[in-house]
């Protein structure tokens, strides 16, 4: 099963030489292949000059001479499907690298294939890259990472930017719009070298909410996690009956609407296949009762899917949501500004405290003093405006999620109403009678029993019958013939004593 994982990191100034080591699995860290692990393939691009044929001389100076607290590189970390091999799987790296940094950043990756929780292999890419853009400038390691001259861009470093809105301010909405963007493009390219490799294995790169899955999501297991066996082996039983079951939702949804309601064939396939998790399927009734149920909440999760009701009131929310953060960081700014022009008064009341004086009381106005002052209220009436239109937007931000859950709940309340009419209620009645033909087996094999028992008693009684009828069996007489042949004369009376 194809894994979907893609996370953006970012390295500071003192960890990129270090971290690319890592990747390369060189000095220190060579150790891991030792233990199983595979490097599979590894690449470096778009490097200059003095760093082309040693790219760890590239992420050294990134971190010597970039800017403190800077950000030496940018990593991402991208899950890779077992499904493809090794060739494929670098063939896909390639294009992805391609595709997003292009001639633009220098970059080095690499394919790890680490053993995985269940046994098998667990491929994963690490992207690292420079934000740093690369132009036609030659520059030597020190003057590439120092701070980008636009008038004269050979006295300057490479400029910084990554993405399509490189330099531009953005909002936290809009850079978490960024990040799902890119995830879909990888999704995209992973699925065509899937469909390519003639894989039929896809990956999602959307929350079970945005797919429609009823499902808590898997927290992130920490290595020491891992290490612990009982752990894992929880964890790994737990993905597999998650995996069965929803495989068994899916095809008793599929078999309800492909086979017109032939609850008897697909109970019979659930006592043959996943009997263990439905241990009262051989009741039947609750067997098609319990299949409809699946039916019907997937039928409803579609319903809500294809609502365009509830796109509409999606897209209203994402626009209040919008319009939110969007007030929010203009009170933000409002504020910020604020503070700085109170500052800049106080600082000049406690810089010129003989004008403040005078014009504290009336004497002398001072133009600078009253100009600071006008700003200030302007600033905070601006503030005040800005927090009454904040509070709309809230409200109406509110106001859209209620819609959004309200549309989906009438929604999947009509389509529950319509499945029941059209599906649910035959499907009982056909359990019922199910039920019914069951126990009307049940009584006919009892009656069978019965009647070869009876069979067998009477067949019994009757042999007893014809051997009373013809008297009881000879008598063995050889002890009696032993008796007469060993016959002794009885003695003669004594007539008393002869004179």
């Amino acid at each position: 099963m194809a894994i979907a994982r893609l996370s953006m990191k970012a390295g500071m100034k003192g960890r990129g030489a270090d971290h690319a080591a890592y990747i390369a699995r060189e000095g220190r860290f060579a150790n891991r292949l030792e233990q199983g692990e595979k490097l599979e393939a590894t690449e470096s691009g778009n490097m200059p000059a003095w760093a082309t044929s040693n790219p760890q001389a590239f992420w050294l100076a990134a971190d010597a001479y970039e800017r403190k607290n800077g950000t030496a590189y940018r990593e991402m970390e991208i899950a890779l499907p077992r499904e493809l091999s090794p060739e494929q799987r670098k063939e896909l790296v390639s294009d992805w690298v391609s595709q997003e940094l292009g001639t633009t950043h220098a970059y080095q990756w690499a394919v790890h294939v680490p053993r995985a929780a269940d046994g098998g292999e667990q491929p994963h890419a690490h992207i690292m890259f420079s934000e740093r853009r690369c132009d036609s400038v030659a520059r030597d390691p020190e003057q590439y990472f120092k701070r980008y001259n636009s008038k004269v861009p050979e006295k300057g470093g490479a400029k910084k930017g990554y993405g399509e809105f490189a330099g531009q301010t953005r909002t936290a909405v809009e850079r978490r719009q960024e990040l799902v963007d890119l995830r879909t493009r990888w999704a995209d390219m992973c699925n065509a070298h899937l469909e390519k490799a003639e894989q039929p294995a896809r990956i999602d790169m959307r929350s079970y909410v945005d797919q429609g899955i009823d499902a808590v999501p898997e927290r992130k297991m920490l290595p020491s996690e891992w290490r612990d066996s009982q752990l894992r082996q929880d964890i790994v039983m737990a993905r597999s009956d998650k995996y069965t079951i929803e495989k068994g939702r899916e095809e008793a949804a599929k078999a309800l609407r492909e086979h017109d309601m032939n609850i008897e064939a697909l109970g019979n396939f659930y006592k043959k296949e996943h009997g263990y998790l439905f241990e009262y399927l051989s009741d039947p009734t609750d067997c098609c009762r319990t299949l409809a149920n699946i039916a019907r909440n997937h039928y409803m999760d579609r319903q809500v899917e294809r609502s365009i009701r509830v796109t509409d009131a999606t897209q209203q929310l994402s626009l209040a949501e919008k319009a939110y953060y969007t007030a929010q960081e203009d009170v933000e700014r409002i504020k910020k500004i604020g503070r700085k022009a109170q500052v800049a008064l106080n600082t000049w009341r406690d810089t010129h405290k003989v004008k403040t004086w005078l014009h504290d009381k009336g004497v002398n106005q001072d133009s600078e003093l009253l100009d600071l002052e006008s700003r200030l209220q302007v600033l905070h009436k601006e503030y005040q405006a800005r927090q009454a239109e904040l509070t709309l937007k809230e409200e109406a931000y509110k106001a859209a999620k209620n819609h959004v859950r309200e549309t989906k709940y009438a929604v999947a309340l009509e389509a529950e109403t319509k499945f029941d009419n059209r599906y649910y209620h035959s499907a009982i009645k056909v359990g019922r009678s199910l039920k019914i033909q069951a126990n009307n087996r049940i009584i006919e094999e009892q009656r069978k029993m019965d009647e070869a028992n009876n069979a067998q008693y009477h067949a019994h009684k009757e042999r007893q019958s014809q051997s009373r009828q013809f008297g009881r069996p000879d008598i063995d007489s050889s002890a009696e013939s032993k008796r007469s042949e060993q016959y002794i004369p009885p003695r003669p009376r004594s007539r008393g004593m002869g004179m």
